[in-house]
C-alpha cells in the first residue's frame, strides 16, 4: 500500500505504540525539565450501566415506555449505521453527513419540545 500523506492523530499513534514492543523494552524517557516520563497506560473503557428502574405512577408510566422504545430504536439505528460502514467502507463520509444531519435534527427537536408547556 502507497504512503498517503495523512495528519498523523493520536490514535494512530497510540495504535503504533501498542504494536512496537521495543518501545516498552527502551530507556527510561527524560523530559526536557528533567523529569522521567512513562509511556500512557491504556485504561479500559468504562462499562455501559443501564439507568435505575422504577415504576412511575399512572400516566408516567406509558411514557418511560415509550422513552424505552426511542432508546431500543436508536440502538438499532446506531448498529445498522456500524455494519453498513463496515460493509461499505468507501461510503464513510455518507454516513459521517447522515450522522450530522440527524445529530441536528435530534438538536432542533430538543429545542422545540423544550418549549412546550407542562399541563
Amino acid at each position: 500500500m502507497p504512503y498517503r500523506n495523512r495528519p498523523t492523530s493520536a490514535p494512530f499513534v497510540g495504535s503504533l505504540r501498542r504494536q512496537l514492543k521495543t518501545v516498552y523494552s527502551s530507556q527510561k524517557r527524560t523530559g526536557k525539565d528533567g523529569k522521567v516520563r512513562r509511556l500512557p497506560t491504556l485504561t479500559k473503557p468504562a462499562a455501559v450501566q443501564s439507568l435505575p428502574w422504577h415504576r412511575p405512577p399512572g400516566s408516567e408510566r406509558e411514557a418511560h415506555l415509550l422513552i424505552a422504545e426511542v432508546g431500543r430504536k436508536l440502538a438499532d439505528l446506531e448498529g445498522m449505521i456500524k455494519s453498513a460502514a463496515r460493509r461499505y467502507p468507501r461510503q464513510k463520509a455518507v454516513w459521517r453527513g447522515f450522522i450530522a444531519k440527524v445529530r441536528s435534527d435530534l438538536a432542533f427537536l430538543a429545542k422545540e419540545i423544550s418549549g412546550f408547556e407542562v399541563l
